[in-house]
């Protein structure tokens, strides 16, 4: 159940971010319920969401075929800490009380920007850590338990820190998670592959031999079709829990 635990890199990895997906869900909860409280309209829940998910929806097919043609560590460092500026201006506009839903959609939109870059880095690095092929797929199951694993405990902390000392706290929550897994990120040691040379016209390449391996295999294009469906009329849920809640 355990054996790409044997791998020291990834052990310090899925530590990292483990801790930094703890406090990514603490800041998703309290910004929604943030915005309800600026708002209250299910709308604006609504739009902030959507502001913070467009940009990966529409920039990780491309993002994808750029993340293969660089090496995946340093780009890591890079993200995480852009994501732990994003949380850190939160914080500071909460906490002097000059936030408003404009600055939390722009905020969210970055966010989304370097998610499409910082998800698919992730999703990819694990190969490089994990150096026995024959363990890749329990990495990979455990890193879905930890994903929704931390989207169990995230809003719990968030609904007791919002309730005892209100928003702010939970991004600086956040924020000082990442630091967590930055300094994991920085202990790890791996030999990447040299960066490939990026040309733009290889994306459409690149984008088509992804979309046929997708969409000309029965099984993985049924379980595209699958999520896609879930994501899209389930998921969306959780923006509009402050509604309901209050």
């Amino acid at each position: 159940m355990f054996n790409s635990l044997r791998h020291k890199n990834y052990r310090i990895y899925l530590i990292g971010q483990m801790i930094s997906l703890i406090g990514t869900w603490v800041q998703s909860l309290a910004t929604s319920w943030l915005v309800y409280s600026l708002t209250k309209s299910p709308f604006w829940l609504g739009v902030t969401g959507f502001a913070a998910q467009i940009p990966t929806f529409l920039l990780s097919v491309f993002t994808g075929v750029y993340v293969d043609h660089v090496r995946k560590l340093p780009l890591l460092k890079w993200t995480q800490s852009l994501a732990l500026i994003q949380a850190l201006i939160l914080a500071t506009l909460s906490f002097t009380n000059h936030v408003n839903i404009y600055f939390i959609i722009i905020l969210n939109f970055i966010l989304g920007i370097i998610n499409a870059f910082d998800m698919n880095a992730r999703q990819s690095f694990v190969v490089h850590m994990v150096k026995n092929r024959e363990d890749i797929p329990n990495a990979i199951a455990l890193n879905s338990t930890i994903a929704n694993g931390t989207r169990l405990v995230g809003p719990m902390i968030a609904g007791i820190a919002i309730a005892s000392f209100g928003t702010t706290i939970c991004f600086i929550i956040n924020a000082i998670s990442f630091i967590a897994v930055l300094i994991a990120l920085f202990m790890i040691k791996v030999d990447e592959p040299p960066p490939k040379r990026f040309r733009i016209k290889e994306i459409y390449n690149q984008f088509k031999i992804g979309y046929d391996a997708t969409f000309n295999h029965g099984s993985i294009s049924l379980l595209i079709i699958f999520l896609a469906s879930t994501s899209f009329f389930g998921m969306p849920y959780t923006n509009l829990f402050p509604a309901f809640v209050e």
